[in-house]
């Protein structure tokens, strides 16, 4: 009869999950995004961005089931849209850039939501064509420069569980998508100095804000 090496799952709420975070900045490490918010945050790096040019779209992975630095594990599957649909916000850096305001929206010129939850998070993002910010960073994404996102989630239900190569892992089970957010992480440093060097994107001068 085969046994088990693992121990039992330990349920964790989410003020415990909140008072061990360090507050560091790295691709695929949950920080918080505020000091009295139980928002959460992890950043992903998956490959160049999917860019429509004609629909001034593109279509990134926001979400992995993949075991981040500090053993922490968002599942996919448990992604809850119910209050997202209501207003589908996609930010550049969630709002703490001088990019302030949404630079496109999870849902299609029909009112289809366009996040899509399976073995990952995917998500299309329309971009404003009426905010030069947001015209700019479509422009960095379709060059390569841009190629990260980020999840602003509310744990729901989240638990640890012992795995033999990792160790402790934190299993957020459930979680509340709040918005994601294109940002810089990962980003090639030799690329954008090419941008800024060269002054312009898709043809305009770059904006105070996003330089």
């Amino acid at each position: 009869v085969a046994t088990s090496t693992r121990s039992p799952r330990r349920t964790k709420t989410v003020d415990s999950i909140l008072r061990t975070l360090t507050g560091d900045r790295q691709p695929g490490t949950f920080y918080k995004l505020a000091a009295n918010s139980p928002s959460l945050a992890i950043d992903t790096v998956s490959g160049q961005p999917r860019v429509d040019r004609a629909k001034m779209m593109a279509t990134a992975v926001i979400s992995t089931p993949t075991v981040d630095r500090v053993r922490d594990l968002l599942i996919p599957s448990g992604c809850k849209l119910d209050n997202y649909r209501k207003n589908p916000t996609v930010l550049f850096g969630h709002g703490f850039t001088d990019v302030k305001y949404p630079v496109g929206r999870s849902e299609d010129a029909t009112g289809n939501l366009t996040v899509r939850v399976g073995d990952a998070v995917e998500a299309d993002c329309y971009f404003s064509q009426k905010y030069a910010e947001a015209a700019q960073i479509f422009e960095l994404i379709d060059e390569g420069v841009l190629r990260a996102t980020s999840v602003r989630e509310t744990p729901i239900k989240s638990s640890y569980q012992r795995d033999p190569d990792f160790g402790e892992i934190l299993i957020v089970d459930e979680w509340e998508l709040e918005e994601w957010s294109w940002c810089c992480v990962g980003c090639n440093p030799d690329a954008i100095r090419k941008a800024l060097d060269r002054g312009k994107l898709g043809g305009v001068a770059i904006v105070p804000s996003v330089l």
